[in-house]
């Protein structure tokens, strides 16, 4: 189980078990950078239906 400092959720579909294609609410990394929140470089989601992690990497 990743540790999320802090995070956020976003509506993205998932890959994992639940397959769910519709958009759902996952866990986001986030850090505060100049006031402003961006993802973590080395982010993984987690979706709340399934827990699966996803791999937000390019």
């Amino acid at each position: 189980m990743t540790q999320f400092d802090k995070y956020r959720f976003e509506n993205r579909p998932c890959d994992g078990e639940c397959s769910e294609k519709t958009r759902h609410k996952i866990f986001v990394n986030v850090i505060e950078q100049n006031g402003q929140e961006m993802l973590r470089e080395d982010t993984n989601a987690q979706c709340t239906v399934c827990r699966h992690m996803i791999d937000l990497k390019p």
